[in-house]
């Protein structure tokens, strides 16, 4: 299955809007069609980087990440 890169960016926009939610004090925020806290923000991050990855991905700049094992 094809992601468009309109779909991966709000997803990335969402993940985005869960993270700042809760570090800016919300007790809870729903994502992902549940209920997150701050409990939850290793999960969320993760996320984030998932959609960042993807979009670069769509763009064509998901380029090599390492060179020789050294992150660039």
């Amino acid at each position: 299955m094809s992601i468009s890169l309109e779909t991966a960016e709000r997803m990335l926009d969402n993940a985005v809007s869960a993270e700042e939610a809760i570090l800016t004090g919300a007790q809870e925020y729903e994502y992902k069609n549940r209920k997150v806290t701050k409990a939850d923000l290793p999960e969320i991050r993760k996320s984030i980087q998932y959609w960042e990855k993807k979009v670069r991905e769509i763009k064509g700049e998901g380029g090599p990440t390492t060179s020789w094992g050294i992150p660039m």
